[in-house]
């Protein structure tokens, strides 16, 4: 018995071959057909600023072009949330342990559906080149980084390492994100910060020239 024992126990050094269906082969389609769908969201803009002059939108595109003020909430919930919740493990110590696998797949096809419907909203309106491209670019490498980082989470929870590259990508893409939703923002419904800023700009001149006439008056 102890001999047979000996016999089952890993030698060290020795390469230990992973079990038949550990899951490898559908993680790598899986990782294939989601850098395709990065390579593909990251054309899209060009492609289609190339073909405005001659792309009728039609009935189906401008319906999906209408759907992105009501999907662009999606991911902008969703990874300020995941974000959060990974904080969260964070300061714990490890005694909690977040499980963010599922909300971050559900953010991530929600980044794409919603910047590909921002794309055929794009063909039907005439929008100031200087604010629909920081809001057009940002959403669009967003969506680029949201796949990465989906992608690097799923596969470091099927090594089991720990990686800094998967809280690397979520801080980035919930940067960019931050970003791309204030332009939109700004595009959409103006500056919110600006009618602030004018109140501040405007109390600082008054009191400024409060001042000078205060210098200015002669000394009784």
């Amino acid at each position: 018995m102890e001999a047979e024992s000996q016999q089952s126990e890993p030698i060290p050094g020795q390469e230990q071959s992973r079990p038949e269906g550990d899951g490898s082969a559908g993680l790598m389609c899986v990782t294939l057909a989601a850098l395709a769908c990065a390579i593909a969201v990251a054309v899209l803009p060009k492609f289609l600023e190339s073909a405005k002059g001659s792309l009728d939108p039609g009935l189906w595109l401008t319906f999906l072009g209408d759907l992105h003020p009501l999907v662009l909430h999606l991911p902008i919930g969703i990874f300020y949330l995941v974000f959060a919740m990974e904080i969260c493990g964070l300061l714990s110590g490890g005694k909690w342990k977040p499980q963010t696998t599922f909300p971050l797949f559900l953010g991530t096809v929600s980044a794409v559906v919603a910047v590909i419907c921002g794309n055929f909203l794009h063909l039907q309106g005439d929008y100031p080149d200087s604010k629909i491209s920081n809001h057009l670019w940002g959403a669009t490498v967003f969506a680029v980084i949201a796949i990465l980082t989906y992608l690097s989470k799923i596969w470091a929870t099927h090594s089991g390492a720990k990686s800094p590259i998967y809280g690397i990508l979520l801080t980035l893409s919930t940067g960019v994100l931050t970003f791309s939703a204030h332009a939109g923002g700004d595009l959409t419904h103006g500056d919110p910060f600006k009618p602030v800023v004018d109140h501040l700009r405007g109390a600082t001149l008054i009191a400024t020239e409060g001042e000078k006439k205060a210098d200015a008056a002669p000394v009784k």
